[in-house]
């Protein structure tokens, strides 16, 4: 008879939400399509600091018209700095790696990934990239890319 998982207890917050860098830039994009094609391409860092119990995800992406992929017309760097309190739970005893439960960083993703919509929503009002269709994004494809490369910032 399988053994029900011990649930953890994670005690965490948000220390800091940067904007590192954004810009529009549509002046050289013409068109009189209302609604037009965007593609966002998307990359998320991830590092922590044992020290200050502190992990961050930076979440970069640019914005290209569909039909003029070569042509950037916005962007947006954010990083996202939550505090754990029982991090010390989480380290490994000898190497500089966490262990977090995917669930938990799959909702920290979540988090970082509904906080840039906000930001970028409110960076393109009225702009030609405010009726941009925005990707639905599963934050389990980013972590899948996040689990092989966690560093210590310590």
């Amino acid at each position: 008879m399988p053994q029900d998982k011990k649930e953890v207890k994670i005690n965490f917050g948000i220390r800091k939400i940067s904007v590192i860098d954004s810009s529009i830039e549509t002046s050289k994009y013409k068109t009189d399509n209302k609604n037009p094609e965007f593609t966002f391409n998307f990359e998320l860092g991830f590092r922590f600091d044992q020290k200050t119990k502190e992990i961050s995800f930076l979440l970069s992406f640019i914005v290209t018209p569909e039909k003029k992929p070569n042509l950037v017309v916005g962007k947006m760097k954010i990083e996202i700095m939550f505090f754990i309190k029982n991090m010390d739970d989480f380290l490994h005893p000898k190497e500089p790696k966490i262990n977090l439960p995917d669930q938990f960083m799959s909702n920290l993703i979540g988090i970082v990934i509904s906080t840039s919509r906000g930001l970028w929503a409110s960076k393109v009002m009225g702009t030609k990239l405010e009726n941009a269709i925005l990707p639905i994004l599963h934050p389990n494809e980013f972590l899948k890319g996040l689990k092989s490369r966690t560093k210590s910032g310590a």
